[in-house]
């Protein structure tokens, strides 16, 4: 699917890249196990992390997805972290998510970079206040919805191995 999508795209027939695009979209979870998630450049990615339809059980999912990519070529990708990170809609997430993302299973440094930090600090100050009810007091750093159709068995991203 990847493969269609990325011909489509360079040979610039729009019908057939939004078809593939969709399947990608809807598969979401199933193409982070791919390799070929991998080898997507950075536009593909924002656009795949863009769309507020989406394969996945939650924004979890997305921001693993996000970390997985990262880390396969980080020495090339650092500069994309807070592009990256901003199409995350971390104020989505539940309180024990959005506390989760500071303690990521892989790049646990990444959490350190201003932009970084930033975005998830804006992003539980919302959180938290959406737990109380009071929203509407950080309006401002609230994330457009998002609809997750996950279909299928939960996909495990990584393996933690203990030593």
């Amino acid at each position: 699917m990847v493969y269609l999508y990325v011909t489509a795209r360079q040979l610039k027939q729009t019908d057939c890249t939004n078809r593939a695009f969709k399947l990608l979209t809807v598969s979401f979870e199933r193409l982070v196990m791919t390799k070929q998630f991998l080898d997507l450049d950075i536009e593909q990615v924002l656009e795949l992390f863009s769309c507020n339809e989406i394969g996945a059980r939650s924004e979890v999912i997305v921001f693993l997805a996000a970390l997985k990519w990262i880390n396969h070529r980080y020495v090339e990708r650092e500069e994309f972290i807070a592009e990256l990170f901003s199409n995350i809609r971390f104020p989505l997430m539940s309180k024990e998510e959005i506390l989760a993302c500071y303690h990521p299973p892989i790049l646990p440094g990444i959490v350190k970079i201003e932009d970084v930090k930033a975005i998830l600090l804006n992003a539980t100050c919302y959180v938290l206040a959406k737990s109380l009810g009071q929203e509407n007091l950080f309006s401002e750093l609230a994330a457009e919805p998002r609809t997750f159709l996950f279909e299928g068995e939960p996909m495990i991203l990584w393996v933690r191995i203990s030593s």
